[in-house]
């Protein structure tokens, strides 16, 4: 289930060369899936745009200068491009708050209302919130995955390692 905190969202419309990117200033958490993927389509490795940290996902995107290492001059995304996006970066303009585990994972979302594309451009229709759902179903069976094998000992490294091997 997802809960999205506040008034919900209606509008919302990408506008990222207005604000220059705001949502790609801070390092947003990375899945397996996510790092597997973008070495697939970049033909990188790990440790060209990885981080580990010690959240209950300890995998990050590097940032270079104060921003993603994957944003382009113009603001864009080259990883939108490729179909590569991570998995917290394609819920925008939600940001994740919480997850409550019980016998069904709660989810709760909290909308970006600093984001100069909230509440502007299209309604956002029955599509956009199925997608929002499925994506956060793909990350809680991601975050449960690494949650396993860390309950087993295995430091951030050796989780990607078995993962990706």
């Amino acid at each position: 289930m997802i809960v999205v905190l506040g008034q919900p969202i209606e509008r919302w419309s990408c506008i990222y060369v207005n604000c220059q990117a705001l949502c790609c200033r801070f390092s947003r958490e990375l899945t397996p899936r996510d790092i597997k993927e973008i070495m697939e389509k970049t033909g990188r490795k790990p440790e060209d745009f990885v981080e580990f940290s010690s959240g209950p996902m300890p995998f990050k995107l590097k940032l270079v200068n104060g921003k993603c290492i994957f944003l382009n001059e113009d603001f864009s995304c080259s990883l939108h491009t490729l179909n590569a996006k991570p998995l917290l970066c394609k819920i925008y303009p939600f940001m994740l708050d919480k997850v409550y585990y019980g016998e069904e994972p709660i989810v709760q979302l909290a909308p970006v209302k600093e984001c100069p594309g909230y509440e502007v451009g299209e309604k956002l229709g029955e599509e956009f919130f199925s997608e929002l759902s499925k994506t956060i179903a793909d990350y809680l069976a991601e975050l449960r995955k690494v949650a396993s094998l860390r309950k087993a000992g295995l430091s951030p490294r050796e989780i990607l390692e078995k993962l990706l091997g």
